[in-house]
């Protein structure tokens, strides 16, 4: 399994028919995956069909490998992503961010609160992020913007039989940023009041 994995044919399987059946465009250049190493897979970019880049990533890696993911699961232990950059564009079409509703005609169907197994035990899945960085693109900018870059994040995703957690630790989202009127009409006053109860500020303001 591990050696038909990283075959070109199986991994254009993967971005080019599994995906594009959800609405999505995907293109991935290398997958590593093995019984006893961790998994990786390089040169990400995802996006809505015939949209621009919603997502680039130079790593995605899980310390899981495939013995683990199956002694241990693969809803715990940690996963790293480096150099994520989200590139957000909008226009009076809607935006990249929009992806086609998927058909569950054919799914499962999904269970009720009573019918949900229970979870024994808590879960955890350590998070982070390395070198991440936003540009947002909208009609009232004449140029993509760089909203910041170099941000890293380490969260700690859980579960328990109370629900689901997501723990981030602090972070320096904005150093010495322009906010120009034209960037906070675009897009900043629909992120910043999401942030408005758990951010800090401090240092001058001109």
């Amino acid at each position: 399994l591990p050696t038909l994995v990283m075959q070109k044919p199986v991994k254009d399987w993967i971005t080019g028919d599994l995906l594009a059946r959800q609405g999505i465009d995907a293109a991935i250049d290398d997958i590593s995956i093995g019984w006893f190493r961790p998994t990786s897979v390089t040169g990400v970019a995802i996006s809505p069909v015939d949209k621009p880049n919603l997502l680039k990533t130079k790593r995605i890696e899980s310390d899981r490998s495939i013995w683990k993911a199956l002694t241990e699961g693969v809803d715990s232990g940690k996963l790293t992503i480096e150099e994520p950059e989200i590139h957000v564009w909008t226009d009076e079409e809607g935006s990249n961010l929009q992806f086609p509703e998927i058909d569950t005609a054919t799914e499962t169907p999904a269970t009720t609160p009573d019918e949900k197994p229970a979870v024994t035990g808590r879960k955890s899945l350590e998070i982070e992020i390395l070198r991440a960085a936003l540009f947002l693109k909208t009609p009232t900018l004449a140029t993509e913007v760089n909203v910041f870059q170099d941000l890293n994040i380490n969260g700690e995703l859980s579960q328990d039989s109370d629900g689901r957690t997501m723990l981030i630790s602090p972070a320096r989202i904005l150093d010495h940023s322009t906010l120009s009127p034209e960037l906070i009409e675009g897009g900043l006053k629909y992120i910043l009041p999401v942030l408005a109860e758990s951010t800090w500020t401090k240092g001058e303001f001109s």
